[in-house]
């Protein structure tokens, strides 16, 4: 998991959540996470709604609309999805100890 090296989440309720990026090239900007979808259409199977909340002086128009910072946010909501994932099979695991009938 990446998460508390290359970003960290923040929330303030359920609706309003989101994360900061914790180090490398995008170190500061904080994005606040609108929607994740499963699209057909997408590229990846998934659509991302969100906005800058903070960006750093640093960051030049260049560095916010490059490929570098697409496959940053990319790992980032994958962590996210995983770890999503990751929690709702831990919660929905079935402990049942019963024998198999094979």
């Amino acid at each position: 998991m990446l998460r508390n090296d290359l970003y960290k989440p923040w929330f303030a309720d359920e609706k309003q959540w989101g994360f900061e990026i914790l180090s490398g090239d995008f170190l500061g900007l904080v994005v606040q996470l609108e929607n994740i979808d499963m699209l057909e259409e997408a590229k990846n199977g998934i659509g991302v709604n969100y906005h800058i909340i903070h960006k750093p002086e640093y960051l030049t128009k260049d560095m916010m609309q490059s490929e570098m910072l697409n496959q940053t946010f990319d790992l980032i909501i994958n962590d996210i999805l995983q770890e999503a994932m990751q929690i709702n099979d831990e919660y929905n695991r079935d402990n049942n100890t019963k024998e198999s009938n094979s």
